[in-house]
């Protein structure tokens, strides 16, 4: 999906981080909808999302390999679609952002990733420690905005890869 993007700066951190905390909630290996479709067969442990922003872009992406992708797909769009509908769920939102924290913590311990956080926030005009305070003040009701304008249908596009030789999606 295309998002709408911020300019740089704090808004961008900001939006990047309630984007994530958003897929996170929908669609992690520790949410309903990849444990119901994993159980079904649907999913295997390839299957993620996140975010990428790049050259003034911020987009959306989940990928993974399944025999039914357009039944994932659709299953994907009816997930965010009961979010809008019911809101999030306080402890689902609060163990999401509670896991999201602690994986920020984690990743101060590898170099590499902490390289590669500080040019990202550097290119885009933000600190990249300013994530833990403004982490600390994202809500469910601003993750749950941010699912209702940015995750919509019409923003969705889907790519099938379907091996040579194999006649079937994976």
């Amino acid at each position: 999906a295309k998002l709408d993007p911020e300019k740089g700066g704090a808004a961008l951190l900001r939006r990047k981080l309630v984007g994530s905390l958003a897929l996170n909630y929908l669609f992690s290996q520790s949410s309903p909808f990849y444990n119901r479709l994993y159980r079904q067969g649907l999913l295997n442990t390839d299957f993620s999302a996140g975010m990428d922003h790049c050259a003034g872009t911020l987009t959306v992406m989940a990928g993974g390999e399944s025999r039914e992708p357009e039944r994932v797909f659709s299953e994907a769009l009816a997930e965010i679609d009961a979010a809008v509908k019911d809101g999030l769920k306080p402890e689902l939102f609060s163990r999401v952002l509670k896991s999201a924290y602690g994986s920020r913590v984690r990743a101060l311990s590898s170099f590499a990733g902490l390289c590669s956080s500080m040019a990202e926030a550097e290119f885009g005009g933000y600190n990249c420690l300013d994530s833990f305070s403004v982490m600390e003040s994202v809500t469910a009701e601003e993750t749950l905005e941010f699912i209702k304008t940015q995750l919509r249908p019409e923003r969705f596009a889907m790519s099938v890869i379907d091996p040579i030789g194999r006649g079937e999606a994976v």
